[in-house]
């Protein structure tokens, strides 16, 4: 073990005050180190688990390859466009999307608006000349201009909350086909059976996978036969019913 890249992390609820008195936590000998913030293969964890850290990495990574984008916009063709966008925006997204997108809506619209901004730079060059594009509140300006869910449908992306929806969502389909859903008694319809939901009131749970997912799932349209679909058909049908 190397007690260097070693770290203890204590997870609290936010109301909870730490102990006065913290024991320490030793190993052959060696202490390990306490610490409020660590980061996991990429992942930055807190004593809150709130990923507030994790968030700020993204959207400061997401403006600073946007910014690289714009500068060479004009001499890309779309498809090459939407393959920059992919490698360079959306990779940062969409690692361990489905932990850290548990902040507000707000939030996550604020790097979904700048990824818009750069889809409306490139569909609509003229439309930077005009004053309603350097609006302070572009998010409205921008609904009162042009649709924005036509330019996604047509390069085939899904906002934030969307992508994260489906790796949710995904991940537990991979879990039905491998038979390791145990399912509600209320469930009737054995295409799409209801998950057990679990009564919590804590923050922390609901802000979880395991909350997210069931009522994710129990959401999905009763018409699914989950038992015939692909993954690439699954992803079709979840876009077509929202």
């Amino acid at each position: 073990m190397n007690f260097d890249k070693t770290k203890l992390l204590r997870v609290n609820k936010k109301r909870e005050p730490l102990p006065i008195n913290n024991p320490e936590l030793t190993l052959k000998g060696q202490i390990i180190e306490r610490v409020n913030k660590f980061i996991y293969v990429g992942l930055h964890l807190d004593s809150h688990l709130s990923f507030n850290d994790h968030y700020n990495s993204v959207q400061c990574k997401v403006v600073q390859r946007i910014k690289l984008i714009h500068g060479i916009k004009r001499y890309l063709s779309q498809h090459a466009m939407l393959i920059l966008i992919n490698a360079y925006v959306h990779s940062v997204t969409d690692f361990c999307i489905d932990i850290w997108t548990v902040q507000t809506s707000f939030k996550l619209e604020q790097i979904q608006e700048r990824i818009d901004r750069l889809l409306v730079c490139f569909f609509y060059p003229k439309l930077i000349k005009n004053k309603l594009f350097h609006d302070p509140n572009f998010s409205r300006a921008l609904k009162s201009s042009i649709d924005i869910s036509l330019i996604r449908k047509e390069c085939n992306f899904l906002t934030l909350s969307e992508r994260s929806y489906y790796v949710i969502l995904k991940n537990l389909l991979k879990k039905f086909k491998n038979r390791c859903l145990v399912f509600s008694h209320r469930t009737v319809n054995y295409n799409v059976p209801l998950l057990p939901t679990v009564l919590h009131n804590t923050e922390l749970y609901k802000k979880s996978i395991d909350f997210r997912g069931r009522k994710l799932w129990n959401n999905i349209p009763r018409n699914f036969v989950l038992n015939i679909m692909t993954y690439k058909q699954f992803c079709v049908q979840i876009k077509n019913s929202k």
